[in-house]
């Protein structure tokens, strides 16, 4: 498996026994490892979705009771963007929703990527990104996928993800600007 960094080429994930390790998280994840389960079987019965992978602290391992799902779907790109319409009734059948949000980034009038945020009852909070194949960068390291449909999540370390240390003291700069002139009105 390729390391942080390693620009050796994209390494096929394992097809087999995707699922197993949502068995292997601690019983403090059971409702998140339902809301996952459901997921995927509404994900698996429709053929437009290929891909499904969880991603965070949940994705690493390294969750606790308080993460929230960070949630990719892939879908085909013949789908895009007409199936985002669909997304509200998706989430809504992952179980009862307390608040939910959606939209398209970078703008309707552009859409790369669709945004579904929704918070359950005990606190869990699902991000949900929609994205059509053609826009999919590869696998994250700590990406955890769930069906692979077409093999497109290639474990990779895709260069748009790496940053320079001079575009982060940017993107700082340039977050701290935006702050200030929030406090100003």
């Amino acid at each position: 498996m390729a390391e942080i960094g390693d620009m050796s080429g994209p390494q096929p994930l394992p097809q087999e026994n995707m699922t197993a390790w949502l068995d292997e998280l601690p019983p403090e994840l059971g409702t998140h490892v339902q809301i996952l389960r459901r997921m995927l079987a509404e994900t698996e019965s429709d053929p437009r979705m290929r891909a499904l992978q969880v991603q965070g602290s949940i994705g690493r391992g390294t969750g606790d009771r308080y993460s929230d799902l960070d949630v990719g779907l892939v879908v085909i790109d013949e789908a895009w963007p007409a199936i985002s319409e669909e997304m509200p009734a998706f989430v809504h059948k992952l179980g009862e929703i307390v608040d939910d949000h959606y939209y398209f980034l970078p703008s309707a009038e552009t859409p790369e990527v669709f945004r579904a945020w929704a918070h359950f009852p005990d606190g869990i909070q699902l991000d949900l990104l929609l994205l059509p194949a053609i826009n999919l960068l590869g696998s994250g390291p700590d990406g955890r996928t769930l069906l692979d449909r077409d093999g497109r999540l290639l474990r990779t370390d895709h260069p748009m993800r790496l940053s320079d240390p001079a575009a982060i003291a940017n993107w700082a700069y340039l977050c701290w600007q935006n702050l200030t002139e929030v406090a100003k009105y």
